[in-house]
């Protein structure tokens, strides 16, 4: 799931979205409907809008095991807050009204 976009995610958020979106025992891509494959592109998109726009450098270790995963930088959060609502608005998707709600307070600085 995290293929779908370019962006590393937690383990717990790629979860708590499959289990959301009841695809949790799903093992191939194949298998997903392209309804399945855009709502869960467009949920990872909004973790992605609704997080800062900067995430620092994250090191895991465990005994000999590491795994370093750079930071982040969102530069166009607009593209992925249209991309994001033309996914759940093409397929009639209840979290566009949470999507709804927020936009009450954004404002786009040029």
């Amino acid at each position: 799931m995290s293929s779908l976009t370019g962006f590393s995610f937690e383990k717990s958020v790629l979860e708590r979205i499959a289990l959301e979106r009841e695809v949790e025992y799903i093992q191939y891509i194949d298998d997903l409907s392209q309804k399945d494959r855009d709502l869960l592109l467009a949920d990872l998109l909004f973790v992605v809008y609704t997080s800062p726009t900067q995430t620092s450098s994250l090191t895991k270790q465990h005994g000999a095991f590491s795994q370093t995963i750079g930071s982040q930088y969102i530069s166009d959060k607009r593209g992925i807050y249209e991309l994001m609502t033309r996914l759940y608005t093409k397929w009639n998707d209840p979290k566009m009204e949470v999507v709804n709600d927020m936009v009450g307070g954004l404002v786009w600085l040029e």
